[in-house]
């Protein structure tokens, strides 16, 4: 929440995103956790079609540590 406000960027849930919204961006940046060590399903496919757009897109994660 803090770097779309410093950004001031869009936020939206990966599952109401859609390729065709984010044809007005150069970048798209999600972030998500790992599960199991991968990203969410919905997270995933929702990449590669962007990636077929020629956009710029940054994935931020976090492992959990123990």
């Amino acid at each position: 929440m803090a770097i779309s406000e410093a950004m001031n960027a869009t936020l939206k849930k990966v599952e109401e995103a859609r390729p065709e919204d984010l044809a007005g961006y150069d970048l798209v940046d999600f972030g998500s956790g790992l599960y199991m060590g991968k990203y969410q399903k919905h997270l995933s496919k929702l990449v590669e079609k962007i990636l077929w757009l020629e956009k710029g897109v940054v994935l931020l994660s976090e492992a959990a540590r123990f």
